[in-house]
Formats: C-alpha cells, sequence, structure tokens
C-alpha cells in the first residue's frame, strides 16, 4: 500500500468513535461472526455492531458480519501495540463459539516462535478441517503447525501436496491450483516440485485449459531466480506443454533417456513420458507401446497415483482416436466405476465426455446425450473446453440440430482461447456446411482447421475430426478434384506410416468420388464393392453408415447382378438396425429404399399387394381372405416375388420391402 493510501485509511480510523473502533477490531480479528454469536463473543462491542454497520466499517451479508473492507480492518488491528493486541486475541479465543476460530486465536495470541504443544493443537485442527472437507482451513492450520513445530514445514509440504491431489480429484480444480502456487518453492525439495508442478498443471488444466497451463507455468518459471533448483524441472515439464505437438514431440524424445533414467523422481518421469505419449497420439504415431509399458512399469511405483494419470486413463481417452473404439470403451466402462468408487468427480467429468464421444462413433446418440447433460450439470464450465465442444458438436451434426451446433460453436470465443479450441470450432463448422450444402463456405473453414492443425503438428486425422474427408467432398462440389486427390494421398501416407486400415478406407473412399464420371462402370462398381466390404470391420458407425449411403448413390445407374445386390442390401440393413435415430440414418434409409425400388417395381400390382400384406405380419390365408383370392394364387404369387426380389424367407421380405412402403408413405 502507498503512503497515501495508508494515511487514508488513518483518516478513516480517526473519524470513528472508540466504540465502533474497538467493535471493528473485533470483528476484523474474527475475520467474520455470525449475527447469532455475537452476544456472546463480542459481549459489550455487540451492543455497537449496528453503529459499525451505519458507519460503514462493518458488513452484514446473509446472517454473517464482516469487515467492509480487509484494508481497513487490517489497519484497525494494527492499531493496537502487541500486548493489547494479544490480550483480545485471548478474550475472543475464550468466547468464540467456533471450534476452529477458537485455536486460531490462541495462535494469534501467542508469542511467535516454537511450543511443541501448540503445534499438536493446530495439527490436530488441520487434520479435523481436512476431514470435514474444509481445504481452505486444513492449508491454513497445517501452515500454522508449521510455524509452531520444532520439526520445520516438511510435513506440512507433503500434507499440503496432498491436501491439493484429494481437492483436484473433488473437481475442485481452483482450490487446488490455489494450494500449490501458495507454497514457498525455495523450501520444496526436488521430489515435492516435481509433484507440485504437476498437480499445478493438472488443476490449471482442467480449469482454465491449456493456454492458462503455459502462462501460469511461464509465470511461476520467471519467478524463480536464475541457478534456482527447480528451474530446470520446470522448464523441462514446461516443454511438453508447447503448442506444436511437433516439437514437444522432439524435445520429449531428447529427453526420453534421462526420464527412462534415476535422475528425477519417478512421478515426474511418469508424467512428462505420459505427455510425450500424448504428443505422438496427436502427431500421427499412435499409441506407443514402448512407452506404454514404460508408463506400466513406473506406475507400479506410485501407489498414490491420481487416476487420470494412469495407463488405463490414457488408453481410455487415446485408444477410439486412432480408430480402436472397442478399447476405449471397455476402458472407459471401467475407470467410471473406478471414478465414483474412488470419489473422484474431477476425472469422472472427463471420462463422461469421452464416453460420450465413444457413443457418439458407435451410434448411442441417447447415451452419448445423457453423459454430456451430466457433465455438465457436474461442472458447467467444461461445457467449453475443446473435449466438451467436439463432443457436443458432433453429436449436434448427427442429429441434424444447426441451431444447437451454432451454439455450441458459440461457446467457443473468438478470442483468448488455446489453438485446439479453435481448431474445433472451425472444424465443427466447415463440417457442417459441407453436410448441409454449402460446399464453398464450407472449403474455407476446413482449409482453416486444416492449417491450424498442421502449425500445431496435429497429423493424426481422428483428432481432426477426419475433417479430410468432408474437405475433398466439398472440394470436388466447387470443382477442385486435385485437391480432394491430394488429401487421398495424405490419407494414404498415414496409412502407409501407422499400418492402420481407416486412413486407407477413407482415402479409397475419396478415390471412388473421383473416378464417378471418369472410368468405366465395372470400374466404379469394383471400388465401390471394395469399399462395402472393407468398411465391414469399421466400428465408427455413422461413418459406416455414410460410407454405405454413399456406395449406394454410386450404384444408382450401375448394372448390378443378385449376388452383389443382395451384398450391398444387407449391409445396409445390417447398419439400420444398430444405429438410433439420427440424420444419418435418415439418409441411409431414404437411399436404400430407393434402390430396393427398383427392384420392387418389377413387381405386379397382385404381387405388390401381396407382399405389402405379408410385411404387416398377415398370414397367407389372412392374405387371401382380404383380397379375396385363393391360398393357391397367395402362394403362387409370393413365389415370384421371391424370385423377382432373389430372397428366400419372410423375413428377408420384411427386410426389404418395409423401406419401400415407409418411404411411399412419406
Amino acid at each position: 500500500m502507498t503512503p497515501d493510501g495508508r494515511a487514508q485509511l488513518i483518516d478513516e480510523l480517526d473519524e470513528l468513535d472508540q466504540p465502533t473502533l474497538k467493535t471493528l477490531q473485533a470483528v476484523a480479528a474474527l475475520r467474520e461472526i455470525r449475527l447469532r454469536d455475537v452476544p456472546a463473543v463480542l459481549t459489550e462491542q455487540g451492543a455497537y455492531v449496528g453503529q459499525a454497520i451505519r458507519a460503514g466499517v462493518v458488513a452484514l451479508d446473509g446472517g454473517t458480519l464482516r469487515p467492509a473492507d480487509s484494508r481497513v480492518g487490517s489497519a484497525a488491528l494494527a492499531l493496537l501495540n502487541g500486548s493489547d493486541r494479544q490480550a483480545l486475541h485471548r478474550e475472543l479465543a475464550r468466547r468464540s463459539a467456533d471450534e476452529f476460530d477458537a485455536i486460531r486465536q490462541r495462535d494469534l495470541a501467542t508469542e511467535v516462535g516454537q511450543d511443541a504443544e501448540l503445534a499438536l493443537v493446530l495439527e490436530r485442527a488441520a487434520v479435523k478441517a481436512e476431514l470435514a472437507g474444509r481445504a481452505d482451513l486444513a492449508v491454513e492450520f497445517w501452515s500454522r503447525s508449521a510455524g509452531r513445530s520444532p520439526r520445520g514445514g516438511a510435513d506440512r509440504t507433503d500434507r499440503e501436496l496432498r491436501l491439493a491431489a484429494e481437492e483436484h480429484r473433488n473437481g475442485k480444480f481452483h482450490l487446488a491450483a490455489g494450494i500449490i502456487e501458495a507454497l514457498n518453492w525455495d523450501h520444496l525439495t526436488g521430489p515435492q516440485a516435481e509433484r507440485a508442478i504437476d498437480l499445478l498443471t493438472a488443476s490449471v488444466y482442467r480449469s482454465h485449459g491449456l493456454a492458462a497451463v503455459r502462462i501460469r507455468g511461464q509465470r511461476l518459471l520467471e519467478s524463480l531466480p536464475a541457478g534456482h533448483p527447480h528451474r530446470e524441472v520446470l522448464s523441462l515439464y514446461l516443454s511438453g506443454l508447447g503448442e506444436d505437438f511437433g516439437e514437444v514431440q522432439r524435445q520429449l524424445e531428447r529427453a526420453l533417456p534421462r526420464l527412462r533414467s534415476e535422475q528425477y523422481s519417478v512421478a515426474f518421469r511418469h508424467s512428462n513420458i505420459a505427455k510425450l505419449l500424448y504428443a505422438k497420439v496427436n502427431t500421427g504415431a499412435g499409441l506407443d507401446a514402448a512407452l506404454l509399458e514404460d508408463l506400466e512399469r513406473l506406475q507400479r511405483q506410485l501407489p498414490d497415483i491420481l487416476l487420470e494419470d494412469t495407463v488405463e486413463a490414457s488408453i481410455a481417452m487415446y485408444a477410439y482416436t486412432v480408430d480402436d473404439v472397442a478399447t476405449s470403451r471397455r476402458a472407459l466402462a471401467a475407470l467410471l466405476v473406478e471414478s465414483e468408487v474412488q470419489g473422484d468427480a474431477g476425472f469422472r467429468q472427463i471420462l463422461l465426455v469421452h464416453a460420450a464421444q465413444v457413443d457418439i462413433l458407435m451410434g448411442r446418440f441417447d447415451s452419448a446425450a445423457d453423459r454430456l447433460a451430466l457433465a455438465e450439470s457436474l461442472a458447467p464450465q467444461l461445457a467449453a473446453v475443446p473435449a466438451s465442444v467436439r463432443a457436443r458438436g458432433l453429436l449436434a451434426l448427427e442429429l441434424g440440430h444447426d441451431d444447437d451446433l451454432a451454439r455450441i460453436i458459440g461457446r467457443v470465443p473468438e478470442t483468448g482461447v488455446a489453438p485446439l479450441g479453435h481448431l474445433t470450432r472451425a472444424a465443427l463448422r466447415g463440417i457442417g456446411l459441407a453436410r448441409s450444402g454449402d460446399a464453398r463456405e464450407a472449403v474455407r473453414h476446413l482449409e482453416d482447421a486444416l492449417s491450424l492443425a498442421e502449425k500445431l503438428g496435429i497429423n493424426e486425422p481422428g483428432r481432426r475430426l477426419w475433417i479430410e474427408v468432408d474437405l475433398a467432398r466439398a472440394s470436388l462440389q466447387v470443382g477442385d478434384p486435385d485437391r480432394a486427390r491430394s488429401l487421398a494421398t495424405n490419407l494414404h501416407e498415414i496409412a502407409e506410416r501407422t499400418g492402420r486400415a481407416l486412413p486407407r478406407l477413407q482415402a479409397q473412399r475419396i478415390e471412388a468420388w473421383l473416378a464417378l464420371g471418369s472410368e468405366p462402370s465395372e470400374a466404379v462398381l469394383k471400388r465401390a464393392l471394395a469399399l462395402l466390404v472393407a468398411s465391414a470391420t469399421m466400428e465408427w458407425l455413422p461413418e459406416r453408415a455414410r460410407l454405405t449411403t454413399e456406395v449406394l448413390r454410386l450404384l444408382r445407374d450401375i448394372p448390378v447382378d443378385d449376388a452383389h445386390r443382395t451384398t450391398v442390401t444387407r449391409a445396409a440393413h445390417s447398419i439400420l438396425t444398430l444405429l438410433e435415430a439420427s440424420v444419418t440414418r435418415s439418409a441411409l434409409a431414404a437411399e436404400l429404399a430407393r434402390w430396393e425400388q427398383s427392384r420392387v417395381s418389377s413387381l405386379t400390382p397382385s404381387e405388390r399387394r401381396v407382399a405389402e400384406l405379408i410385411t404387416q405380419g398377415v398370414s397367407n390365408k389372412e392374405a387371401g381372405e382380404i383380397l379375396r383370392l385363393s391360398p393357391r394364387t397367395i402362394e403362387s404369387h409370393l413365389r415370384s416375388v421371391f424370385l423377382k426380389l432373389g430372397i428366400s424367407s419372410r423375413s428377408q421380405l420384411i427386410a426389404q420391402f418395409s423401406p419401400v412402403m415407409g418411404a411411399r408413405a412419406v
């Protein structure tokens, strides 16, 4: 505070009469007091509470009294000499109705210095506050105990680190970060500093995102003088938080021999190898098996590891990104149960968002919506985090909720957000435009997203929401086949480098679009059927449905023999039985109805009427009675229908004929 500011506060206090000043001093010493406790605690000063409120130096808020201005309250206490101030604290300790406040007042009333008995009292208060879930009080009393204890502050630091970890598990990320930032870094041991850096990063990331992590980490680094023992550790840690995943991968791979040695603590090595794993996922290198083995080995030496830092968590959150949806689904299911058992509310919120993304990939849109709603109810601030925006945006795209998509994209601000947030916004906007038919605008946004992804070193298609496919489609629509061809080439290169099937399939899909109109019908048919066969193992069900719809469109005007027609029809029907109601399902059902209509149109009116009745579950006898035809005639019509449609059972007839009836009804 400036000299002028102090003088102004003293002038304000000089204007108070003695009873009002003493009331302010008592309230300031207590920090706050419930109104109902005033008669017992403040005794004679209690009669002047109303006067202090009218003077504007004490405020009443929700039944609690506190200084109207903390600076004025501190200045009022500073007017007391040492012995008078200690006497005030002793009297308040005797009268206080709150156990924690009574212990605080006792500490304040005692001369500065070591006091083993008082240290034990303060330590017990800290434990009790921790058990009661009052982290702010626990930190305060651990600090007070350390100041009184002959053992010094080493125990206090370990306890505060443990407390920060507990608050992080409970989803109180702001509080966890505050505990870490309040530590005296000059007094931390190497392992304590490494643990503190890891917890600070995790908590700030959960509450404010990666950009805030970089800012606060850099601020902490700058606060440490040159030659400080923790600067090297912090610098290495920050190298794993860069915006360019390619550069992060290069720096951490250079440090990998040290991280595999005994130079750093187990927790620090584990944390940085995990960052290298994440960087490699983003750069398109997949889930590195050797790094997973490193993490598993280190994890066995970390009995108190956070659930979110486990190998199982990495697999759950990354496997679906590199096309292994089933592995992610199993890992997420187990972790959701474990997070509930451990009471790890913070990580549970993150798991719900990832589980929703897996649900979307599997076509389980109702489950995805439920998970996202639960995640937002637990932590509304997560709604603007890129992972949450991505999941909500993809769900809105699948359901055709354009207004929801616009609102979700709008949650990501234009400025002050990490590049990954900009990438997510541009990608979702571009995909939405591409699927709604605005190809030119789609190309603009998707090219922006792709450019940003390359700048960030994100070469993994799954992390880019597979925008290459929508960009290739839009490029063809605006008359730029060369761009579509180059995107297919890039996907082939990724497939060659990683050995994965999905990038190759997506590249072949783009090549099939390019072939339409430029290759003979036989070649297009061959490409389309190859795509259909290759997609049979695709776990991304909505995308498989879109690909199947495209195959049906490719084959609209191409002669197809009965065997291949049956293969295509069965593939489409199998997807429809698995996929929940969505834009993609409706498009596939409509295209399948047109496909089957081309065969159904060969039926005579009588055959069609018989087929419609059988599809509705009517028996041969009942159909004969309705149409006034003999059972033999009904059987004859059915045999003809089976031959013309290339089927051999009533269930196959229902599977083929129901979509046609639905399309006619529409």
